[in-house]
């Protein structure tokens, strides 16, 4: 699992017992106690705050990764369009700000 540290990027390698692709999921298998995961901080901060999870490796994170909206080029761009893009800049903004 690649992770940026104190000193850079480092590869971290992981011996999997359990793989998840959804969010709820893995916070259920993380808070059952099965072991350690990587997981998003805006995604398990009640976990985090009630003491049912705890923070291992607090100096390391994920690489930054990118998001890009994707829509057809056209002169006119449907309401409903952009105002789902600025949804998204927006969540994003407040998800980096947590």
């Amino acid at each position: 699992m690649p992770l940026i540290g104190p000193a850079g990027p480092e590869e971290c390698p992981v011996r999997t017992v359990f793989k998840a692709n959804n969010a709820y999921v893995l916070t259920r298998a993380l808070v059952a106690g099965l072991g350690l995961g990587a997981a998003q901080m805006p995604l398990i901060s009640r976990e985090l705050e009630d003491g049912r999870l705890q923070r291992v490796l607090p100096d390391y994170e994920y690489a930054p990764l990118e998001v890009h909206a994707v829509y057809p080029s056209a002169h006119f761009i449907p309401a409903r369009v952009r105002a789902f893009v600025e949804f998204l800049q927006t969540e994003t903004a407040s998800l980096l700000r947590s």
